[in-house]
C-alpha cells in the first residue's frame, strides 16, 4: 500500500522514488504521534459526557476521515494532495487515540 500511495500522492516532481516512499512513511507515522493527544482530549470528553456517546462519535468521525482519504485526488490533479492526506491521517490518529482509550477503560 505504501508504494502505491508514494507513487500517486507523494511523487514530487524531480524527486526520487525513495523520497516519495519516505514521505509516505512519515505521513503514516505522524498519525501515531497524535494518538496520545486524542486519548487525552477525547478521554476528558468521555469522562464528562459518557464514554459510549463519545466513542460512537469518534468512530463516526474516524470513518468520515477514512472515506475522505479515499476521495483525495492524486498529486497529478491536486498539488495539495500530500497535505490533505497528511491532515486526514492526523485526524485519524486523534480519533484512534480516543477509541483505544475508550475501549480499554470499559
Amino acid at each position: 500500500m505504501a508504494t502505491l500511495m508514494a507513487k500517486n500522492f507523494f511523487q514530487l516532481e524531480g524527486e526520487s522514488a525513495l523520497t516519495s516512499l519516505i514521505l509516505t512513511y512519515a505521513a503514516f507515522a505522524v498519525a501515531f504521534f497524535f494518538r496520545p493527544l486524542g486519548a487525552v482530549v477525547f478521554g476528558r470528553l468521555g469522562d464528562r459526557y459518557g464514554r459510549k456517546p463519545v466513542l460512537i462519535t469518534v468512530l463516526i468521525l474516524m470513518t468520515l476521515a477514512t472515506a475522505a482519504i479515499g476521495l483525495v485526488p492524486v498529486y497529478a490533479h491536486c498539488v495539495a494532495a500530500p497535505l490533505l492526506i497528511t491532515a486526514l491521517r492526523i485526524l485519524q490518529g486523534l480519533f484512534a487515540g480516543e477509541s483505544t482509550a475508550g475501549a480499554v477503560s470499559r
